[in-house]
């Protein structure tokens, strides 16, 4: 319990005191309280925010794979289209060579 005391002066000659009493275990829970609720609002910004950032990320990457998987696929048919002429003309000879 802390005791505070403010004297107020009336007039020359009369001061008037006003005591006040302040329970300090009332004003600490009153704090830890404020501070918890402040502590859980802060963790749940932060995680949304987190959140986010890595859906957004996962996002990104998943387009990322998307596009190379295409570029590889697209590279490759045109690899094998400029290959399966070079097979066709060599299996054409080794027919030509075998009916000899």
């Amino acid at each position: 319990m802390l005791f505070l005391e403010r004297r107020y002066k009336m007039s020359k000659k009369e001061i008037n005191t006003v005591q006040i009493d302040v329970d300090i275990s009332a004003v600490m829970k009153t704090l830890e309280e404020g501070l918890a609720v402040l502590t859980a609002s802060i963790q749940g910004k932060t995680s949304e925010m987190l959140n986010a950032v890595f859906t957004n990320m996962k996002n990104s990457i998943s387009k990322n794979i998307s596009g190379v998987q295409q570029s590889i696929t697209s590279s490759l048919k045109e690899l094998n289209d400029s290959i399966q002429p070079a097979f066709e003309k060599g299996k054409d000879a080794l027919q030509s060579v075998q009916e000899k």
